[in-house]
């Protein structure tokens, strides 16, 4: 009597070929599995808004974990803390009066806006308040502000009014 095989190669060789298209899917979709590959996501990519805050949740937590000696990890944060409109994790790692006083922190922050217009145009508010540029900066905190406004941005709204007086 002779038994019918249920497995052929070419079936082995297709179930395969889907198991490794799904793997890849799952990877690409459920990643990234680093802070760097989280910043790069942010970068590059045009994000939902769940899978943005995701991962810029990810980066405040990295930011609190980081040590004090490490300014970038705790700036990152901070910006994150900012893009997540999340004022209690800005202010843990900012203050509460924080003002772009050193021209060198202000740059750092600019670095890890994510793409994000609104944190751009605040971060280059700051780098010009902290370079001494008064015209630049109430311009670029106006803008933020009225983007702020738009888009129901508390957090940013506040520090550019805050910024705005400042410069009065």
């Amino acid at each position: 009597m002779e038994r019918e095989r249920v497995v052929t190669l070419p079936l082995a060789a297709f179930l395969a070929a889907v198991a490794g298209v799904l793997a890849w899917g799952a990877v690409t979709h459920l990643g990234p599995w680093t802070i760097d590959g989280a910043v790069q996501e942010l970068r590059d990519r045009d994000l939902e808004g769940s899978e943005r805050r995701r991962l810029l949740a990810m980066l405040v937590r990295d930011g609190a974990a980081a040590s004090p000696q490490d300014k970038t990890r705790q700036l990152r944060g901070a910006m994150a803390a900012l893009g997540l409109d999340d004022e209690a994790a800005w202010q843990q790692r900012m203050g509460k009066d924080w003002r772009p006083a050193q021209r060198e922190e202000a740059e750092l922050l600019a670095e890890w806006t994510f793409g994000d217009p609104l944190l751009t145009t605040l971060a280059a508010a700051m780098v010009a308040e902290a370079g001494g540029d008064r015209a630049a900066a109430t311009a670029r905190y106006e803008c933020a502000a009225q983007s702020g406004r738009l888009f129901h941005h508390r957090l940013a709204t506040a520090l550019a009014r805050q910024g705005t007086e400042r410069l009065r």
